[in-house]
């Protein structure tokens, strides 16, 4: 007696439509540029003090009165967080951009940090000259302009290499981790709903 045979399924291939992520949304990147901004300008005048603390140790106040001295430590704060969100905002776009398209996220990261440390050093540069003089009323484009007059772009992108890797492993690091506790909580919340 013929036994009829069922023919197995032939199994199916994912192919990158099924792994395509969502559309991006237009505004992705810029809500991580804002909670930055806000982050920076509740945190600059340690920074500031931070950073002379660095370079000239535990130095005094001089002739400045308290108050003289926070509002000088305080100039600066409104150019810092803005950059601070212009930047992180951009990495963040770019990032996501590329992650549309299926990049990995080692390759999308690489990228966006590449386009942003180009806006990113020289603001960091200039910042950086501000805070280190906090008793003069430098807008920040006058530093930048005083950095480019002294050493043109070499003294603009002072540090490029570094900063680069350095904000290569951060942020890598960064979403990585934030992958992995998203991953983790997400099982958790499994597991418990399942129990």
């Amino acid at each position: 007696m013929a036994t009829q045979e069922h023919a197995k399924p032939t199994p199916t291939k994912p192919t990158k439509e099924h792994a395509k992520p969502p559309p991006m949304e237009w505004f992705a990147g810029y809500k991580e540029g804002l909670a930055r901004m806000i982050g920076q300008s509740l945190t600059y005048v340690l920074e500031v003090r931070k950073s002379l603390y660095q370079i000239h140790g535990n130095a005094p106040a001089g002739a400045l009165t308290p108050t003289q001295w926070l509002t000088a430590l305080q100039r600066g704060i409104v150019q810092s967080s803005v950059s601070a969100g212009v930047v992180y905002g951009t990495y963040y776009h770019v990032y996501h951009r590329c992650s549309s398209w299926n990049w990995s996220p080692i390759e999308a990261n690489a990228v966006a940090t590449l386009l942003t440390s180009l806006i990113k050093i020289p603001i960091s540069n200039a910042i950086r000259w501000v805070q280190l003089n906090p008793t003069q009323a430098i807008p920040l484009h006058h530093a930048a302009r005083r950095i480019y007059t002294n050493a043109g772009f070499k003294g603009l992108y002072s540090g490029y290499g570094l900063s680069y890797i350095e904000d290569f492993i951060e942020m890598a690091l960064r979403d990585a981790l934030f992958a992995w506790l998203d991953a983790a909580n997400t099982k958790t919340l499994q597991i418990k709903h399942h129990e």
